[in-house]
């Protein structure tokens, strides 16, 4: 270790921690020293800004996207609302269901679910 202490500096430094022994025994236990945050000096912070703007033009496309609100917007204007007919159409579908399940609901066990009623009347109604 005296004669060369710097590769067990170098790995104490890199988060290895290195115990020294005599005769099998140990005896020193060398560890990094955390390091000190310095803070960034204002001509750092300053090259670092500059940096981060050249990265972001030069990966620019020039083209303007659409903002959330004018994607949402386009979503919306596609979407039609139903008809009076097929608002119509709708209500006497679940007032169909509505009976059936009714009518099914007697209290005694093994007639069909609720959910066996209505996807034997889906296939009605598509």
């Amino acid at each position: 270790m005296l004669a060369e202490p710097k590769p067990l500096l170098d790995l104490a430094r890199r988060g290895e921690e290195v115990v020294l022994t005599d005769d099998g025994e140990p005896v020193v236990r060398l560890t990094a020293v955390a390091a000190r945050k310095r803070k960034a000096s204002p001509g750092a912070l300053k090259k670092w800004m500059d940096e981060a703007a050249a990265a972001a033009a030069a990966a620019a496309t020039g083209r303007k996207g659409m903002t959330t609100e004018e994607i949402i917007d386009d979503i919306r204007s596609e979407r039609t609302a139903p008809t009076d007919a097929q608002m119509e159409s709708r209500r006497k579908w679940l007032d169909e269901v509505a009976r059936h399940a009714a009518a099914a609901s007697t209290g005694k066990t093994g007639g069909p679910t609720t959910e066996e009623i209505i996807d034997d009347m889906r296939s009605e109604r598509c």
